[in-house]
């Protein structure tokens, strides 16, 4: 029961301003949610990428050994990856391999035998967006 007239209106007053908060706590959990599936795919291709890239440098070490150097481009789960391997020593395999939004590359530096040459710094991964 309403006693006085300037009270009226503030029941009404008090509900919006609630749904108002609870729609910004709605639409900033929606943006949250939205921004962690983005990070998740942005995380699985990245993964993807990688391990491609990897596929694909054993891939340029299984050729070295059957054919030697050259160029070549191995297709694996619908992805390109494109591996060259120099004509000269020292023979620095590359892999390269798009994903999406996602590049991912590695050099390494492997043998005739398609043995990996070189010690740690024989392997290095690039991955841009």
């Amino acid at each position: 029961m309403i006693k006085n007239r300037s009270e009226k209106g503030v029941i009404l007053i008090i509900a919006m301003v609630n749904l108002f908060i609870l729609n910004v706590i709605i639409f900033s959990l929606l943006e949250i949610s939205s921004n962690q599936y983005r990070l998740h795919l942005h995380n699985c291709h990245s993964s993807q990428a990688i391990a491609l890239t990897d596929a694909g440098i054993d891939y340029a070490r299984y050729q070295m050994k059957k054919s030697g150097p050259g160029e070549f481009t191995y297709s694996l789960l619908g992805y390109d990856i494109k591996i060259k391997i120099p004509d000269k020593p020292p023979y620095i395999a590359t892999s390269e391999v798009s994903v999406e939004d996602i590049t991912a590359k590695i050099t390494a530096k492997i043998n005739t035998a398609g043995q990996f040459s070189g010690g740690a710094d024989s392997y290095n991964l690039e991955v841009v967006k």
